[in-house]
């Protein structure tokens, strides 16, 4: 790191006695240089914000010396705050308020090196809650991207589908000659064999007929009356 843990830690030790002085007056200083920063904490009750800042900064200087558990408390601290639709100028806000803050306290214990050893700490806050931020801005544009996709298939499907039905609707199919020759060829033999075969049906009950006992013995009455 290029600050000094100690002086981080000295300094920000004598905030304890007055951390709820200092976190007010944070505050007042960020709405009073950014007003539109205000707009960010209104679903925040204003003693329960102040808590939550003062935890976060006592957690970051506490673990300054374990950067692999300090790195991950601040990507996941990024990432909340895009939730609550923190945009990326807003951390230099926080720092500048945050840094103002501290010098109206301390007064001429506010030296240069205190002020450079801080500014630089915020910096790499920065950095790695920038990183969480993103990260998190990332993942939720592909669940976006995932679920228009997921949207968009069915609907595109259905157009597709749509598309098809109309363009066989609308389709005109020419039959080529050649079979319809052969459609009207065998309609021709289909009713030439209709009609044989009523003919032939016709001719074998007429045949019956003629067969009978009575009718017989007609004709051999009329063939000896002819005699």
């Amino acid at each position: 790191m290029s600050f000094s843990v100690k002086i981080i830690r000295d300094t920000f030790n004598k905030t304890r006695p007055i951390s709820s002085q200092v976190t007010q007056k944070f505050y007042d200083t960020l709405f009073k240089n950014h007003p539109d920063a205000e707009g960010l904490f209104h679903a925040v009750e204003s003693t329960k914000q102040q808590e939550l800042l003062y935890n976060s900064l006592d957690f970051i200087v506490t673990n300054l010396e374990n950067p692999d558990r300090l790195s991950e408390y601040l990507q996941n601290l990024g990432g909340r705050h895009l939730d609550y639709g923190t945009e990326e100028t807003h951390f230099d806000w926080v720092g500048g308020a945050l840094l103002e803050t501290f010098a109206h306290f301390f007064g001429d214990e506010w030296t240069e090196e205190v002020a450079d050893n801080w500014g630089q700490a915020f910096g790499i806050i920065k950095d790695h809650m920038l990183i969480g931020m993103r990260t998190k801005g990332a993942s939720n544009a592909n669940v976006v991207a995932m679920n228009k996709n997921s949207e968009a298939q069915p609907q595109e499907a259905e157009k597709t589908s749509s598309a098809a039905s109309e363009a066989v609707s609308n389709a005109s199919f020419e039959i080529p000659q050649n079979v319809k020759d052969e459609i009207a060829s065998a309609v021709k033999s289909a009713v030439e064999a209709a009609i044989s075969a009523e003919v032939q049906l016709a001719f074998e009950r007429e045949m019956k007929e003629m067969a009978t006992t009575e009718n017989i013995s007609n004709m051999v009455k009329k063939l000896k009356g002819a005699a």
